[in-house]
């Protein structure tokens, strides 16, 4: 028996491994979603609220784009030379701006200190900084000017309040 054994072990007796068979191996997964009427719920919410969402996100695109107008339209003045004429087409597109974003009779009668204090309080405080002065005085001087710091300082306003100010909904809520 040892010397079978010893015989088996040098290879000259019958192979070990030659009863053995390959592994099972399972089918590859579907790409496929798992059949059955328990993933058609499941599928149609997902798709119910993708449509939700997208419909959300265009709402809010459309409602946000006289925003986005704006600040392109604030970059472009940046760019032009400073003068009288730019403190007032700064004035104009925030006035316009905020006509879009406010009642009419809120906003188009505003002026001088209290247009100041409707841009501070509606969402820029910025422009409480005594650099902004020349933006509510070019209304009243003919020839008023800015340096390079107020200028840098009306545009961040600008920016700031672009961004910021909050309109009221059309539903009354806030």
């Amino acid at each position: 028996m040892a010397a079978e054994a010893l015989a088996r072990a040098a290879g000259n007796g019958p192979d070990p491994l030659a009863g053995l068979q390959d592994l099972a191996v399972p089918p590859p997964p579907s790409w496929l979603p798992p059949e059955g009427p328990g993933w058609v719920l499941p599928g149609l919410l997902l798709l119910a609220a993708l449509a939700w969402a997208g419909r959300r996100i265009g709402h809010w695109r459309r409602r946000t784009r006289y925003r986005r107008e704006a600040l392109a339209e604030l970059e472009a003045l940046a760019k032009a030379p400073a003068g009288p004429q730019a403190l007032l087409a700064i004035s104009a597109l925030l006035k316009r701006t905020a006509l879009v974003a406010y009642p009419r009779e809120a906003v188009a009668s505003l002026a001088g200190t209290a247009w100041r204090d409707f841009l501070c309080a509606s969402g820029a405080p910025g422009f409480a900084d005594a650099a902004c002065d020349p933006l509510f005085e070019s209304a009243y001087r003919a020839h008023c000017a800015t340096d390079a710091r107020e200028r840098a300082a009306l545009l961040g306003a600008a920016r700031q309040w672009i961004r910021a100010h909050r309109a009221p909904r059309r539903d009354g809520r806030q």
